[in-house]
């Protein structure tokens, strides 16, 4: 026995927008890339240099951090920041 369902064009464009606001509240709820927060250890293993150097290139205000209870913390849109500018430039 077969079972059908007629659906309408405007059916099809109620689920079509029902799915599209799906889409964009979920969108919404995963962190961007350039909000997350790194500590020194993440930073590091993302631009592949020691915990030493990132120190240094906080120390010498090559890369800006927060210090917050005492840990060092990185926004991932200034790792992506310095790694364009080493793209154009060596540091």
């Amino acid at each position: 026995m077969e079972y059908g369902m007629i659906i309408t064009q405007q059916d099809w464009m109620d689920l079509y927008n029902k799915i599209s606001n799906l889409t964009e509240v979920v969108s919404s709820l995963i962190p961007k890339k350039e909000d997350e927060i790194l500590n020194i250890e993440e930073a590091k293993n993302v631009l592949k240099v020691s915990r030493k150097t990132i120190s240094n290139w906080i120390n010498k205000g090559v890369m800006e951090s927060s210090k917050v209870k005492g840990r060092v913390l990185i926004r991932r849109s200034e790792i992506d920041r310095l790694i364009n500018a080493s793209n154009r430039r060596r540091f």
